[in-house]
């Protein structure tokens, strides 16, 4: 007897560093309508050196396809490039924008994978 593959074991994570005119433009929340559209969960912010970070977690297909919008985001935004690499799945169940990540102490590094 075949067993029912939900998916659950081919569940991926990855991280987006998007940078470029992506922050002021409606990113986030666009971002957040793709990846509600596509089944993901993770979730979207503002950093404070002006990029935006996704982490994002489904199936390689639903992870390739945002990839594929973050590298034009919304009609508004103007995206130079897309970072990615993979991370170890969290098991979260939605999607969701987070607050900005501003400056400070604790402030978020893009160019490392450690966050606060």
């Amino acid at each position: 007897m075949r067993s029912l593959d939900l998916g659950l074991s081919s569940r991926e994570r990855w991280r987006y560093v998007v940078r470029g005119q992506v922050q002021g433009v409606g990113y986030r929340a666009a971002c957040n309508r793709r990846a509600n559209e596509l089944g993901l969960s993770g979730w979207v912010r503002n950093c404070s050196d002006g990029c935006v970070e996704v982490q994002a977690e489904g199936n390689e297909q639903q992870l390739i396809a945002l990839r594929v919008w973050c590298e034009s985001g919304p009609s508004e935004a103007r995206v130079a490039s897309v970072l990615a690499s993979r991370i170890p799945p969290t098991g979260a169940d939605w999607f969701e924008v987070r607050p900005d990540l501003r400056g400070g102490d604790g402030a978020f590094n893009p160019r490392s994978n450690q966050a606060p």
